[in-house]
């Protein structure tokens, strides 16, 4: 009898045990911060460090550096000098060996010179609680003519470690954000612009891909249909809204993740003038103008157009 109480006590010591283990395995996010520091240059400031910090001891557990850090700032070209914020900009890149997917489209004056310069940069957002998106860039350019771009992605939680990284991808100074439980990431990526739409230097069109930051898999990819522009992509409300230009109509495309659903609704400028807010669930109108106190709903459910995915 007492060999039995004997081994049900260690039983029970052992599965304490793990559970510690597993409470210091799974330390709350809220209990470490993102912080950024910025360094003053003349008439304006950057941010150069991310430091991960333990509150409770005030530990910096990893730091990145947005300068040294940024693979683009490592290429083998001919550096023509580096800007205000400490990147680099090269110069005499063969365009054909940089870009291997480029248009058809692209102007004679580009292909002719065949050398292009390319500008990095780095950037980070903190926007999303105890998540950071820390991007990398690198634009390509020759005179008046933007070719184009890279961009390289890693997302870390408030602790440092990295959940998801995607290298290269094409189109520089896309939007992206994430939902507020880090689980997805929407991108922009394609051409940047209307003139680039319109003329355009790379094969890739515009659009918005959604990834599982578990997985690393691609769940969505949208792009605007033919005459329309891509402006870009937002978090609001737990779901991701595209925005869509075509002349006076803006197309606003709603992507419920919870419904596995795209809810889309086009307005003309005159109604766009009255909108007063958007949410995951429709959109408010002024009847008359913006500040009307006399408003009508708009409802994902009646008003919208639905496509599933």
């Amino acid at each position: 009898m007492k060999i039995i109480i004997i081994l049900l006590l260690i039983t029970l010591l052992i599965l304490s045990f793990k559970v510690v283990l597993a409470e210091e395995k799974t330390d709350d996010l809220d209990d470490y911060e993102i912080v950024t520091i910025d360094e003053k240059i003349p008439g304006s400031s950057f941010i150069h460090f991310v430091h991960f910090k333990n509150k409770r001891t005030g530990e910096i557990i990893k730091t990145i550096d947005l300068i040294e850090d940024n693979p683009y700032n490592h290429l083998p070209y001919e550096i023509e000098f580096y800007n205000e914020r400490g990147n680099k900009v090269y110069k005499n890149i063969n365009f054909d060996e940089f870009f291997t997917d480029k248009s058809a489209f692209v102007p004679d004056y580009i292909k002719n010179v065949n050398k292009v310069e390319a500008f990095t940069a780095s950037g980070v957002s903190t926007e999303t609680k105890n998540y950071a998106i820390v991007i990398y860039d690198i634009g390509t350019g020759r005179g008046e003519y933007s070719t184009g771009g890279k961009s390289s992605i890693f997302i870390y939680n408030s602790k440092g470690d990295i959940l998801f990284k995607c290298i290269d991808l094409i189109g520089e100074g896309g939007r992206r954000c994430i939902t507020p439980d880090g689980k997805y990431l929407a991108y922009t990526y394609g051409q940047a612009s209307e003139y680039l739409t319109e003329l355009p230097m790379l094969k890739e069109s515009a659009g918005v891909k959604v990834y599982d930051i578990g997985s690393g898999e691609i769940i969505l990819d949208r792009k605007p249909k033919q005459g329309y522009m891509l402006s870009g992509v937002f978090m609001r409300d737990n779901a991701f809204f595209i925005g869509i230009e075509k002349s006076s109509i803006f197309r606003y495309e709603i992507i419920r993740l919870d419904k596995k659903s795209i809810y889309i609704y086009e307005i003309e400028k005159n109604e766009m003038n009255r909108l007063q807010k958007l949410t995951k669930d429709g959109f408010q109108f002024g009847i008359k103008d913006l500040q009307d106190k006399n408003s009508y709903f708009r409802s994902i459910e009646t008003d919208f157009e639905v496509e599933d995915f």
